[in-house]
């Protein structure tokens, strides 16, 4: 298949030029190797933190400030499970508009890894391994980032990876909040006090280089 361009990567950056790019008249694909389009921000980052974070302000509303309004209420409890539910279900509304923007923009969604052959020529590798490639004019380089783990803490889809808080289900007695996730400082966003929990929050080196500033120095707060 031809294209006149091909975007790598169904995020904010991606989705959004490659909906320009059909709306100016030109052949568009996008290729995402993950299910659903919408990338970090929208699958397990800005969106489902803004979720948790809009109603744990409910939350602290019910807890702290209706008395004032003059409305009385038992003392409010959080249902984690429906929290989550909710949360889970605003993610799907985002993703799932998405998805229809791109139908509606007539862009092929091609799922898999998108991998150059030359300049001209894009190979899309599909979760089962199987291989088909495209030709394009123009390719849009929207992958986003990784994080890189560390010799001291490698990845163990607990503490040190954004994804593992994207599909956080219980509040933890003890939530260490770590920039070494794929977003930077976002579960701030979601603020456990508002539930009880204690927050550490982690801003100093842990070792030499881990956040190196453009002199060497590591970022501090």
């Amino acid at each position: 298949m031809q294209y006149n361009v091909t975007v790598i990567g169904s995020g904010p950056g991606g989705y959004v030029a490659a909906i320009r790019c059909a709306q100016l008249g030109f052949k568009t694909a996008i290729v995402e190797k993950y299910d659903t389009l919408g990338g970090t921000c929208l699958n397990v980052g800005c969106i489902p933190s803004k979720a948790l974070l809009d109603s744990t302000e409910h939350f602290h509303n019910a807890a702290h400030t209706f008395k004032e309004h003059g409305i009385d209420i038992p003392e409010p409890k959080v249902n984690i499970k429906q929290m989550i539910a909710r949360k889970s279900d605003v993610v799907k509304q985002n993703v799932d508009g998405i998805a229809f923007l791109m139908k509606k923009n007539k862009i092929d969604v091609l799922k898999g890894v998108g991998s150059f052959v030359d300049k001209n020529t894009i190979k899309v590798t599909a979760k089962d391994g199987k291989e088909s490639s495209i030709t394009t004019d123009n390719v849009i380089i929207a992958t986003g980032s990784k994080p890189t783990a560390l010799p001291f803490a490698p990845f163990d889809n607990r503490w040190w990876r954004c994804d593992w808080y994207g599909a956080w289900v219980s509040l933890c007695a003890h939530w260490v909040e770590s920039f070494c996730g794929r977003i930077f400082r976002q579960p701030h966003s979601y603020d456990g006090r508002n539930h009880g929990q204690r927050i550490v929050e982690v801003h100093q080196k842990v070792g030499d280089g881990i956040l190196p500033g453009p002199q060497g120095h590591s970022h501090r707060k």
